[in-house]
């Protein structure tokens, strides 16, 4: 009898057909993550640099920047090894050591309150050794061998061991520590500056010499001091005791090498003096607008004014190299990095130069208080412009009687092919490149006909440069300009605003500049106001730009057609809101009429304001009921949104305010509200959503939202003849408003914005930016619906969002009751809180949105609140990758087809 055996199969044949599976899966799933999104790391123009002390970490520089980041970069390449960011809390002072001997460094961050947290951290990676708190400003930081010196302002010396833990604490009698250097305390008091040491038995300070001047700076045996008008080098002993001095009175800067002590006099002349002795080597007669140490034990560097760097032998006065920098822009840091020179640019621009060419570039400008962010719609493409010219040529075919003749509608068909054959080449090679991985050219193409290949233009107030960046091109730099006039206090007080592809950049002072924002070309500067004028707002009406000054008159910036009706608009001051016609004077002017006021209670300011953005568009006038029936929007064309809060009775009010009459439409008061935090509002179609941290109902932050309808009854209008209402009108009903208020559930929104498309059908997300540096979104219905029961599956299919579960109203904790969208993927953003810009413009695609948020980082991203309806997404499908998972699918079969035949057959001899 033969004995049946199972035979096992072979572990490469599973491990093999496992593999398939997952290739399967892999084909057709794709991550959207850093595809449909693209992050501009940032971390601001840089401060204080700082390199490592020991070998081991050589190949890193650490900077120190505005934005209150340190980051650590690459020498090689400028890349960003790690950053942090101390900017959320505040900071008032910081100050950082690299430690002898190792790969670490310390940083303490002293907060607007006045108490300091020191970190002892790792230049290769960030990693947290130790952390340290204080109740006072740190002001300098030692190493004495084992030990760390940390010194506050009100002059105590904290001694603290190697882990981190505080041995013992002496003062320095008052005196500000400014310095410690090799174990050396410099504390400056009365014009005199002393030199001490820590006595670790005796837990004392002892001092061991005193000079008279203030304190500049020290470097190791280097101390400069200025007395009166004059610059004093001192040179010190082993024993901190003086050697020699030197006395400048007309230097301004020193700069110090191994070798050679450099000083920089007020004319530019340039002396130089041995390290050791003191000695007087050279002097040169140049034009030096910054001097630096040089790579080199006798080296030295100037910068001229006109940016050219000269690397001088301090010796021999020999020019050892000459070089012209790339960048233009005035200089405000240059630093000595191992054999090359790191220069931040006042532009932005951050650099690594050698003596003869850049090493590599970074562009920090737009991480430096982007004051306006905008979207700019490139021109329309010939793929595009050929379906609008067969879409004519349709309308066209309706329109005439050459439909009825069979023969002549035939020939013009055939015609049609014909020319369209011309094209067929191109197609060709389009669908070889697209076989081959080639698709940057293609893929290019299709977003510019979809509208998602747009300009992200980006304002910086501090540096004045003006940058695009390509949104499909993951952010590279289209063009950029500097030098624009965007006014002072950071910019702060300029209004910037798109006309067609044209930016206009209006500072306070009636300075305007106008760019081409589709190839940066400066088409027009001028000054369109006097000395005794400022520019209190400007204006945008369908006719044009108008410049909004103190004396009450619009000035023209850019017009098309002088005005004909009669338009509407506010001026928000501090505690009041006031109304004004626009209507047409003499010789074409624009007259302003005060027509209403109206003012806020004692003690209330107003904290932020909104309006309907106005590319946001409406489709339809009602929100329709599950039972059918339709409940109507208040859709009032000229409302605004105002948020005004009392610090001291610590309340919120918000109001709705029809801006033609002064009329409240609708106000909220909340009480116990955190005035220090932020207070974010957004106004769409027919809602408002607004944000705000409370401790009553529940502590937290809140999210209140408005909805605005005619009736509360449904197929109930304002007029019962379904005429258009007026604000004049006396009988114009306030809007029945459906208010719903949640707890956020997250640290806290710096900013509201909401998604716009280009015709208004789709679902509208409200954006949160929240202060963990992240963006949600929410869709606005899942935030409040007129539906009172879940809806039959009919109404369900014909409701452009996605389905989500209808809510209990009881329900207040948004974050478990809404599904929300992190749009930034958890992401490590640095941002900017509150004054950071966030976006949203339309595309082509009525379901696509492009969203954008600027701080420190950019970052844009594609949004659908109502899915991808009307293109097939090619991101996530893909014909080339449905056949191979077809094919990979027949692999399998092919294989387990002859196994189950077996099992079958085994089942019926009754063998398992």
């Amino acid at each position: 009898m033969t004995k049946l055996t199972r035979t096992s199969t072979p572990f490469s044949l599973l491990a093999l057909l496992l593999a398939l599976f997952v290739s399967a899966v892999a084909a057709i799933y794709e991550d959207d993550a850093g595809v449909l999104d693209w992050h501009r790391t940032q971390i601001g123009l840089t401060s204080a640099v700082y390199t490592p002390a020991a070998s081991g970490a050589s190949d890193y520089v650490g900077l120190y920047t505005e934005s209150d980041i340190f980051a650590v970069l690459h020498t090689a390449n400028g890349s960003i090894a790690w950053r942090r960011s101390f900017a959320d809390g505040g900071v008032k002072a910081h100050c950082a050591l690299s430690l002898p001997g190792t790969t670490e460094f310390l940083i303490a961050i002293t907060r607007p309150a006045g108490n300091s947290i020191l970190y002892r951290t790792a230049w290769a990676d960030g990693s947290l050794d130790w952390e340290l708190s204080t109740m006072g400003q740190i002001t300098a930081l030692g190493s004495n061998g084992e030990i760390l010196l940390v010194s506050e302002a009100s002059g105590d010396i904290h001694v603290v061991g190697a882990s981190g833990i505080k041995q013992f604490t002496v003062s320095s009698n008052n005196a500000t520590v400014v310095a410690i250097e090799d174990g050396v305390v410099f504390a400056e008091k009365d014009n005199t500056v002393t030199l001490s040491t820590v006595d670790i038995d005796s837990q004392s300070l002892v001092e061991i010499a005193r000079f008279e001047g203030s304190f500049v700076s020290v470097e190791s045996d280097i101390l400069v001091l200025r007395n009166d008008d004059s610059l004093v080098v001192v040179k010190l002993d082993q024993d901190s005791q003086a050697i020699d001095s030197i006395t400048e009175s007309d230097a301004e800067s020193v700069a110090v090498s191994e070798k050679v002590v450099v000083l920089k006099s007020a004319s530019g002349a340039v002396t130089v003096y041995d390290r050791e002795s003191l000695g007087e080597l050279n002097y040169l007669e140049a034009s030096a607008a910054t001097i630096a140490p040089g790579t080199e034990s006798e080296t030295f560097a100037v910068l001229t004014a006109e940016n050219e760097l000269n690397v001088i032998n301090g010796a021999t006065n020999a020019i050892i190299s000459t070089s012209k920098l790339s960048v233009s822009s005035p200089v405000l840091i240059i630093f000595a990095v191992g054999n090359d020179y790191l220069v931040q640019y006042s532009n932005g621009i951050l650099q690594l130069v050698s003596e003869s060419n850049t090493i590599w570039e970074r562009d920090e400008s737009i991480a430096a208080s982007p004051i306006a962010g905008l979207f700019v719609q490139l021109p329309e493409t010939a793929a595009l412009d050929t379906v609008a010219g067969i879409r004519e040529e349709i309308l066209l075919d309706d329109a005439s009687d050459s439909n009825a003749n069979i023969l002549l509608a035939y020939v013009k068909r055939v015609t049609r092919h014909l020319h369209d054959l011309q094209t067929f080449p191109r197609y060709v090679i389009r669908m070889l490149q697209s076989s081959f991985m080639f698709v940057d050219e293609v893929e290019l193409e299709r977003a510019n006909m979809f509208g998602l290949h747009q300009y992200f233009v980006v304002v910086s107030g501090r540096t004045g440069r003006v940058v695009a960046l390509d949104t499909f091109l993951k952010g590279e730099t289209v063009w950029a300009i500097d030098g624009v006039n965007v006014g002072s206090n950071n910019g702060k007080d300029t209004t910037v605003n798109l006309v067609e592809t044209d930016v206009y950049i209006v500072t306070k002072t009636g300075a305007v500049t106008v760019i081409n924002a589709l190839n940066g070309e400066i088409t027009k500067t001028e000054q369109i106001l006097s000395t005794d004028q400022v520019v209190l707002k400007v204006v945008e009406l369908p006719s044009g730009l108008y410049a909004w000054t103190t004396s009450d008159e619009l000035v023209t910036i850019h017009e098309t057609a002088p005005p004909t009706e009669i338009y509407y608009t506010n001026r928000v001051n501090e505690d009041s809101v006031w109304g004004y016609t626009i209507s047409a004077g003499a010789e074409g002017s624009l007259v302003l009429t005060k027509t209403w006021s109206f003012n806020l209670d004692h003690g209330y300011a107003v904290a932020t304001t909104a309006t309907r953005p106005k590319l946001d568009k409406t489709i339809n006038i009602g929100q329709v009921l599950e039972d059918r029936s339709v409940l109507y929007k208040y859709l009032h064309a000229n409302l605004l949104s105002i948020a005004a809060i009392s610090s001291e009775d610590r309340r919120l009010q918000v109001f709705l305010l029809d801006t033609v009459t002064g009329r409240v439409l609708h106000a909220k008061e909340h009480n116990e509200v955190d005035p220090a935090r932020d207070i974010a509002l957004v106004q769409g179609e027919h809602w408002l959503v607004y944000t705000y941290t409370a401790t009553v109902p529940t502590l937290g932050e809140q999210l209140t939202i408005w909805d605005l309808y005619e009736s509360g009854k449904p197929n109930q209008r304002a007029y019962d003849n379904g005429e258009e209402y007026s604000s004049f009108s006396g009988l114009l009903p306030e809007p029945y408003v459906l208010e719903k208020s949640f707890l956020t559930g997250i640290s806290g929104t710096a900013k509201l914005g909401l998604t716009v498309t280009k015709h208004g059908i789709t679902v509208r997300d409200v954006l949160l930016l929240t202060r963990s540096n992240q963006v949600l979104s929410y869709a606005k219905p899942q935030l409040l619906s007129p539906i009172t029961k879940s809806p039959t599956d009919k109404s369900q299919n014909t409701s452009m969002v996605s389905p989500y579960s209808f809510f209990d109203h009881a329900t207040t904790l948004l974050s478990q009751s809404r599904k929300s969208t992190v749009l930034t993927y958890n992401l490590p953003l640095e941002l900017a809180g509150n004054t950071s810009l966030l976006v949203s413009a339309p595309t082509a695609l009525e379901s696509t949105t492009l969203v954008a948020v600027a701080g420190i980082d950019v970052y844009v991203v594609r949004v659908t609140p109502s899915k991808p309806f009307d293109v097939l997404n090619t991101i996530a499908f893909s014909k080339q990758q449905l056949i191979y998972t077809v094919a990979a699918m027949l692999v399998v079969v092919g294989y387990l087809r002859p196994q189950v035949g077996k099992k079958r057959a085994n089942a019926k001899w009754g063998v398992e």
